[in-house]
């Protein structure tokens, strides 16, 4: 019976693969995708405080082939810098990434959905200028994890969009997408 159960389980599985694991799908095992934008609403928000869209760096490899999507590892890396009257502020963080790629769910090949965790280490360094006291510049790090989901949306085979959401360095990420 477990041999049964085993075989029809790889059966079921291979099939499932087979179905979804298109050529054209967007994101493959062996893909290298990497995104390249803006993000916008730091969850660092400090009122009165000037913050510029932050630089947003992203890249995932297709592992292996897991059920109907793809399990990548990668890394991202984020900037952001804030400014007002007597104060600035510059936030780094760097990290692995793990996702899971389901780009093989619209037959057309050109729509990724994926969803993705990130560990890493985040530094700020703050300084202000107050009348009385002068510069001064306070820096930090500490541990970093963030959650997203998100999609990419490819015009060519090699080319696209990217949308991103969650609870991250920034709420919310948009820019290009690149897979080699």
């Amino acid at each position: 019976m477990k041999k049964l159960a085993l075989g029809l389980f790889l059966f079921a599985s291979t099939a499932f693969q087979t179905v979804f694991a298109q050529e054209g799908s967007a994101f493959n095992a062996g893909d290298l995708g990497l995104n390249v934008g803006l993000g916008f609403v730091s969850r660092e928000g400090v009122s009165g405080v000037n913050t510029m869209p932050a630089l947003a760096v992203s890249a995932d490899y297709g592992i292996v082939q897991l059920g109907p999507g793809v399990l990548a590892g990668g890394g991202m890396l984020g900037w952001q810098y804030a400014f007002s009257d007597g104060f600035s502020s510059n936030y780094l963080v760097v990290g692995p990434r793990l996702s899971y790629h389901l780009g093989g769910l619209l037959p057309n090949g050109r729509l990724n959905l994926y969803a993705a965790t990130q560990l890493g280490y985040e530094m700020a360094s703050v300084t202000t200028d107050l009348p009385f006291f002068g510069e001064t510049t306070t820096t930090g790090s500490d541990f970093y994890y963030g959650f997203v989901v998100g999609g990419q949306y490819f015009f060519k085979p090699k080319f696209g969009v990217f949308l991103e959401s969650g609870y991250d360095y920034v709420w919310l990420k948009t820019g290009v997408s690149f897979k080699f």
